[in-house]
């Protein structure tokens, strides 16, 4: 992450359920102590580490029990040592009017807790695709707009673009989102993200691009790696060079020693097909016929590429928006 130019690192798993699905019990002592040595190692190399939690069930009930577990949570991510924060109200259930009143009373209660440390926020509807409606029901009127409104100080908002996954977040969309808001956003780009049904299936390991960013508009631009760690590499070299981050000989050189010139070589070759073909409908003789081609190089990638053909990666079902 220090060599492609970035400066901050967002640790939101899904598979973290003291973050959602428990948010409202404590980490047990071994994964705090855990956690807190892996803020450390990010801050060692220069890099803030922010943390996420998503108060699942908070769209239908905010009890005095929950604003003191919320409370309890904020003091145990605080000792962490943490640089910023996010509260997420994305793939939650059952939304109403009220559900929103509950979400800006929380948000209002962690920006008290927290001062003035950095705090994003995640509203339940962080795009216009409809495949939001589709799973969680109709938008309130004017959600946006009042969520946006209503933030406390010093609290960004979040969102994907056009799209859950998006081809293209350019700078026209991007300004009509700002004004809905009334505040500049932050960029949670699910790319080249790939733990949904569908996206599981492929590799996304060309550059991300088509992407606007104005900083009077986007004020900090985060990416969904792939499950694959490594491989994610090639795509955020595109979130380098979107931000004039480092030069593309730089990204390139680093690339090639990365991966290995060889294998390097051979994945920017076959990205196309991964991306596009994938998975499916490939018949075994197929996939092994990919894996006898792959050359040597870094072999935690090259563990990834065989893994991946050998349907090792299995879908998430903690994404409910790739259907």
């Amino acid at each position: 992450m220090r060599q492609l130019g970035f400066n901050a690192y967002f640790y939101a798993p899904k598979s973290d359920a003291i973050l959602r699905s428990r948010w409202q019990s404590p980490y047990s002592s071994a994964d705090r102590a855990g956690l807190e040595s892996l803020v450390k190692i990010y801050q060692k190399q220069g890099l803030h580490f922010g943390v996420g939690l998503s108060p699942l069930g908070i769209n239908q009930s905010w009890t005095s029990e929950g604003k003191r577990a919320l409370s309890d949570k904020l003091s145990q991510l605080v000792d962490l040592g943490v640089d910023f924060l996010g509260v997420f109200f994305d793939d939650m259930t059952g939304l109403s009017t009220d559900s929103v009143e509950r979400q800006l009373d929380l948000l209002h209660r962690v920006r008290m807790q927290v001062d003035d440390m950095p705090l994003f926020a995640c509203p339940s509807y962080y795009s216009d695709d409809p495949v939001l409606e589709e799973v969680f029901g109709p938008m309130p009127p004017g959600y946006i707009e009042d969520f946006g409104k209503a933030l406390p100080t010093h609290t960004t908002p979040m969102w994907t673009g056009p799209e859950v996954c998006s081809n293209e977040i350019n700078e026209e969309h991007l300004d009509a989102v700002v004004r809905r808001f009334g505040r500049p956003l932050a960029l949670w780009d699910n790319y080249p993200v790939n733990d949904g049904r569908v996206r599981s299936n492929h590799l996304y390991i060309r550059p991300l691009s088509n992407r606007a960013s104005r900083r009077d508009l986007v004020t900090a631009h985060f990416c969904n790696p792939m499950n694959q760690a490594n491989l994610s590499v090639l795509g955020l070299i595109g979130l380098s060079t979107t931000h004039n981050l480092g030069s593309k000989v730089q990204l390139q050189a680093f690339a090639s020693e990365f991966f290995g010139p060889e294998l390097h070589s051979w994945l920017v070759g076959h990205a196309a097909e991964f991306e596009e073909a994938g998975l499916l409908g490939w018949p075994r003789a197929k996939r092994a016929a990919i894996k006898r081609s792959i050359p040597k190089g870094n072999p935690a990638a090259v563990n990834e590429v065989i893994d991946w053909l050998d349907d090792k990666y299995a879908f998430d079902p903690a994404c409910l928006t790739d259907v």
